[in-house]
């Protein structure tokens, strides 16, 4: 799509008209999908004002008009508003419980809800620093910058001195240790509103965008909360950005790195902008005491400082990119595609694939029950121009050795993992369609019956059907079982077997938890609303008969 050419087909939208290339075949529909890319939504006419359907033929010549729905503010805008100064929101502890304290806060702060995708899985810059977090190399300018922030483990007078001496000793290192890079580093003036310290970068058109924030507090317990304190700074950056249009906002989740420094302590997390504004930390707060004899202490706090220059750079890349992809795109609207995990945009958007993300049909008070705090899953299914489907999804385990040879028998589907920065796994695997016959047995079981409700009732099967189906289940998991009696599934729940209705054919989905019995473990989390088998709890050994049981008490 090209703006201002006079030829091809062409869409004239409120402020300038796009033109498309044709090709034999193509419908209005093809156009929906490129605008949408593009950030623009609404309405497709004809020059006589009729509503062209999206199986409409385009023809070369033809002229669109295209009538927006203009985006209305976020949600989180109007209560964001109302929010008093950061400062005096941090030192109100009645104010953090009335805003934060709640099911539905201003902001995912991972305290009372979790941000729509865990930040280290949506940018890679934060991935790149709880990885380097556990193993990183330093090197001079990284332990010189380690040694001046421990040398800060003594008093200050005032808390502005101590500023003065953070935003001196990094905007050092940055200069002498990423050369590449033109940062501004600056520290909060009197009387403004504004946060300790701010890192910028200078992009390539000119443009200082920000990459990290430093809250600076005297000692533990004064002066406040800094984790509050730093986001409302944040989260008034991300407004200003999204009502100016600012390309960072419009196509990204404007990922910030948050450092709290607090007196001789430090805590490094991450900001981000999804459908709300969110925080995740990505370190305990660690002690910078200078004559602390501790050496495995030593070397956590050396990684997780020397990190911070990993993300900086990463962040400060990040942005010039995404500024020359900007460059003649005009995206006025954020894609939905800003909140989901990276690697999920990049199918988007190299191989053209239409994403849905799975969500929980569960109530807040339910998700917090389950220590969950999101609807959305990390699970999403994706269909290609060529008609492939698959299902990628998201977690930190998973039993790829159960899931393989059980796939290669062909009682799962076949699965490809891989490993990402930040301690994270990506599994993408075949997708078991509808359309070929299979169902989940949640949607079959007869006796789960819902009056009323046609869509959940679809499929549900006669009682002599239902009967045959649990024979065939029971049987295809002694087959499973046979192949290695100590490999545990961990988790024979109906919504994770399907069932083929057209051949009678078994697969086995969600090996999250699978091991081995007697030397894996059931995670720190599970849902205490099931009905587990006895000997089934948080981090208790598994055990193979524990499948068994809880495959009984599912079929009933």
């Amino acid at each position: 799509m090209e703006s201002g050419v006079k030829e091809g087909v062409i869409v004239q939208a409120s402020d300038q008209s796009y033109t498309f290339a044709t090709f034999d075949g193509m419908q209005v529909a093809t156009i929906y999908k490129t605008l949408e890319f593009f950030g623009r939504k609404g309405l497709l006419t004809l020059p006589n004002g009729m509503i062209a359907p999206t199986e409409f033929p385009v023809t070369p010549g033809s002229t669109f008009i295209l009538v927006e729905k203009q985006p209305k503010e976020p949600p989180w805008f109007s209560d964001h508003e109302k929010l008093p100064s950061p400062s005096s929101l941090a030192n109100s502890v009645e104010a953090m419980k009335k805003y934060f304290g709640i099911e539905v806060p201003v902001y995912d702060m991972c305290r009372t809800s979790a941000p729509a995708t865990p930040l280290p899985l949506l940018v890679e810059a934060f991935g790149m620093y709880v990885s380097c977090c556990k193993a990183y190399e330093l090197d001079a300018m990284d332990w010189g910058f380690v040694q001046n922030m421990m040398a800060m483990s003594t008093f200050y007078d005032d808390e502005s001195l101590r500023q003065s001496d953070i935003a001196r000793f990094l905007e050092a290192y940055l200069l002498s240790a990423l050369p590449q890079f033109r940062f501004k580093v600056s520290k909060s003036r009197q009387g403004f509103s504004e946060p300790d310290i701010c890192v910028e970068v200078l992009t390539v058109d000119g443009d200082y965008v920000l990459v990290a924030m430093f809250d600076v507090k005297p000692e533990m317990g004064l002066r406040g909360e800094p984790s509050i304190e730093a986001m409302k700074y944040f989260s008034d950056h991300a407004a200003r950005n999204y009502k100016q249009k600012h390309w960072s906002c419009l196509r990204s989740c404007c990922p910030v790195l948050i450092v709290e420094v607090v007196g001789a302590t430090i805590r490094v997390g991450g900001s981000a902008l999804l459908d709300k504004p969110c925080y995740q930390p990505f370190t305990p707060y660690l002690h910078i005491f200078r004559f602390l004899q501790d050496q495995g202490h030593w070397e956590v706090l050396s990684r997780a400082l020397g990190a911070i220059r990993m993300a900086i750079a990463s962040l400060a890349d990040f942005y010039r990119k995404l500024e020359v992809e900007s460059r003649g795109n005009d995206v006025i609207r954020r894609a939905d595609s800003v909140i989901w995990p990276s690697p999920i945009r990049q199918e988007e958007r190299n191989k053209h694939a239409k994403v849905i993300q799975y969500e929980r049909q569960l109530t807040r008070s339910a998700l917090q029950v389950m220590n969950v705090g999101r609807q959305k899953q990390l699970l999403f299914y994706l269909s290609y121009p060529d008609g492939q489907q698959r299902i990628i999804k998201f977690c930190q385990r998973y039993g790829d050795k159960v899931h393989a040879l059980w796939a290669e028998k062909g009682f799962a589907p076949q699965f490809h993992l891989a490993q990402l920065q930040g301690s994270w796994l990506v599994i993408d695997m075949e997708f078991y369609c509808e359309e070929d016959g299979w169902r989940p047995l949640i949607a079959l079981d007869p006796h789960l019956f819902v009056s009323g409700d046609d869509k959940a009732n679809k499929y549900r099967l006669q009682n002599h059907e239902w009967e045959k189906c649990k024979l065939d289940v029971k049987r295809a998991y002694e087959d499973v079982h046979d192949l290695n009696p100590l490999f545990v599934h961990g988790d024979m729940r109906r919504q994770n077997i399907l069932y083929n209705v057209e051949n009678s054919k078994v697969a086995f989905i969600d090996f999250d938890w699978a091991g081995t019995d007697g030397q894996d473990k059931y995670p720190l989390f599970l849902n205490p609303l099931n009905s587990w088998p006895p000997g089934v709890m948080r981090c208790a050994v598994m055990k193979s008969e524990h499948d068994a049981q809880l495959l009984n008490i599912e079929l009933g």
